[in-house]
């Protein structure tokens, strides 16, 4: 199965009578919510003039800094006006007091830098119910943030690149710029680690997520919260992790040679240089604007909103202009699992093309993973595979398939599930350790359809559906009868698997 945005939809779809609100008519205001197990939050939603349902449209999802609200926000970039002109969705989070005093993303925290955990979780889960209502186009959506909003659209690029085809950075800080409040202070004055390191631990959160991941930042001169050399390190670290995202190896493939620069001038305003970086196709995947004279506020904003500064270049229309050039699909065609990960290949049988015969599906790499729960906490790492119990810590493994090839009507007689894996440390793991048993789900685990830590507790279609059994070539598991109720339902089938012991 892979857990995505088609299954995505029609579960939200089902629960948007509780508790999601009515799509509302164009030109307006939504307010709404999500819940996950990561917590709460609450968003606003800008429907453009000339919205129709009938059409894909882009979604921009904004997030402000720190002390400011998606009305402030709103109202200093200007974003919903220019919205209104280019037909595009805004989607603008809201961090509460109670999360944190400040309102401040906590872009520092290691408990919101991964997928499937803390704020990033949230993000995406508001992304994914906007679109139960509306029609979004998948290949295009963005997201951009100013100073704490900025650091969080870094690290929503490195986390959920799949859903976003590029990002836009103002005031911001490069990938896990910092880990913990302590060093957060010398992070906004000094700059992050070196960005060389940051780079290469993007692309090993990103995995086989993403193609390259496209940036455009925005950074003043004069900048006394978030000193300059923090937008540079943003620009280097995407450098590093798009060169090593395009072919795997850190070879230059993708280089940080300054392919153009242009110098200008704001009329009655400030200057500014851009500064263009192109891949291999001539296509420009990363830009820097450098704002002279500008503090730490966004560029080209109204008055009427804080953090802004009128007399720069208009940061909202350069990051659509940008987002629009060039809008690839963020997710390869033909995703592979990593070494790490454990391969399988389910397979149910089909009356079509012909009655008795069997489909084969690997398993969907990008949303493979564990889930770990601890006496205090969790967490979920991908694309690493372990489950069993070790002192304080649960683990449980889950593979993903997309089954959607199955025809429409097909009786499914069996199915079964084939790993791999790799014990040689600790030998058989199956011998006096417990039994393997697999759950099987029809659709989303838990609240989104990305591998998140409510995915341990959730509650499978088929629990306890698939038992193993050790063969020359690894594991066997063959699902009984309850497990082929998730098989045949109607329409693009997606299963979830959760390996326990």
């Amino acid at each position: 199965m892979k857990r995505g945005w088609l299954i995505g939809l029609l579960l939200l779809g089902l629960l948007a009578g509780f508790w999601s609100p009515q799509a509302a008519s164009a030109g307006q205001w939504v307010t709404g919510s999500v819940n996950t197990s990561a917590g709460s939050r609450n968003y606003k939603l800008w429907v453009p003039t000339n919205y129709s349902a009938s059409t894909p449209t882009a979604l921009v999802v904004m997030l402000h800094g720190c002390t400011q609200t998606p009305d402030d926000f709103a109202r200093g970039t200007e974003m919903n006006n220019l919205a209104d002109a280019q037909t595009f969705l805004v989607l603008y989070p809201e961090q509460p007091t109670s999360s944190n005093a400040n309102r401040c993303w906590q872009w520092w925290d290691a408990q919101h830098q991964a997928r499937g955990a803390g704020e990033p979780s949230l993000i995406a889960a508001m992304v994914t119910t906007v679109q139960s209502s509306y029609n979004v186009d998948p290949n295009r959506r963005y997201v951009a943030g100013i100073s704490a909003g900025a650091g969080m659209s870094v690290i929503m690029g490195a986390t959920y690149p799949d859903m976003f085809s590029a990002i836009g950075v103002v005031g911001g800080l490069e990938y896990k710029a910092a880990t913990s409040v302590l060093n957060v202070s010398m992070a906004m004055q000094t700059g992050g680690p070196n960005p060389e390191a940051q780079g290469l631990a993007a692309y090993q959160s990103i995995g086989t997520r993403a193609n390259v991941v496209r940036v455009m930042v925005v950074h003043g001169s004069t900048d006394a919260v978030v000193a300059p050399i923090n937008g540079q390190q943003v620009v280097q670290q995407w450098l590093t992790t798009n060169d090593y995202l395009d072919d795997s190896q850190r070879n230059n493939s993708v280089d940080a040679n300054v392919d153009q620069t242009i110098a200008d001038t704001v009329p009655n305003g400030r200057s500014y240089t851009r500064t263009i970086y192109n891949n291999a196709a001539n296509q420009p995947i990363i830009e820097h604007w450098a704002v002279n004279g500008m503090g730490h506020a966004w560029s080209g904003g109204s008055t009427a909103g804080s953090y802004t500064d009128p007399q720069g270049p208009k940061a909202s229309n350069e990051f659509w202009r940008f987002f629009s050039q060039t809008t690839a699909n963020p997710t390869p065609s033909n995703p592979t699992a990593t070494p790490n990960n454990p391969t399988a290949t389910p397979s149910l049988p089909s009356p079509t093309p012909g009655t008795g015969q069997s489909l084969q599906f690997p398993s969907w790499g990008l949303e493979d993973g564990l889930v770990a729960q601890t006496t205090l906490s969790g967490y979920v790492l991908i694309p690493s595979m372990y489950v069993g119990d070790s002192g304080s810590t649960s683990l449980r493994g889950i593979l993903s398939f997309d089954t959607s090839a199955i025809p429409d009507g097909a009786t499914i007689t069996g199915v079964n599930v084939t790993l791999a894996y790799d014990q040689s440390a600790v030998g058989t793991p199956w011998t006096g350790l417990g039994a393997l048993v697999g759950d099987l789900n029809q659709g989303c685990l838990s609240f989104t359809c990305y591998l998140e830590l409510g995915d341990f507790a959730a509650t499978a279609s088929a629990s306890g559906a698939l038992s193993f059994q050790q063969t020359p070539n690894g594991l066997n598991g063959t699902a009984n009868a309850a497990g082929l109720a998730p098989s045949t339902s109607k329409g693009a089938r997606k299963f979830a698997c959760v390996l326990k012991t």
